[in-house]
């Protein structure tokens, strides 16, 4: 049983190998240099894309930066403005109860 399944799969390998022979003789030269030139024009597409993406992932990353330390200058400057607050509301009222005059700045 083991032998007549191998003798099958060796002549359909052998049909398979003639037919790879016969498909190769077809495909001329002229194919191959024009599956060439494909091949290059979407390599060279491929490398454009690459670096359009590379430049674009580069400029995305340069305004994430600026973003946090905009971001962090404004955190340093609401903790000032927190801070001055703190100050201000710590200074005596004048005795009428209006704010003292540093308040009105």
């Amino acid at each position: 049983e083991y032998e007549d399944k191998n003798r099958l799969l060796s002549q359909q390998l052998k049909e398979r190998e003639e037919e790879c022979h016969q498909l190769s003789r077809q495909l001329s030269s002229q194919d191959i240099r024009a599956l060439e030139e494909r091949l290059q024009t979407a390599l060279s597409e491929f490398k454009q894309l690459k670096e359009h993406s590379e430049a674009r992932e580069a400029e995305l990353q340069s305004k994430i930066q600026h973003s946090q330390l905009q971001m962090e200058g404004m955190e340093q400057q609401k903790q000032r403005m927190q801070e001055e607050l703190m100050k201000l509301m710590r200074l005596p009222s004048n005795s009428n109860g209006t704010p003292s005059p540093a308040l009105r700045r």
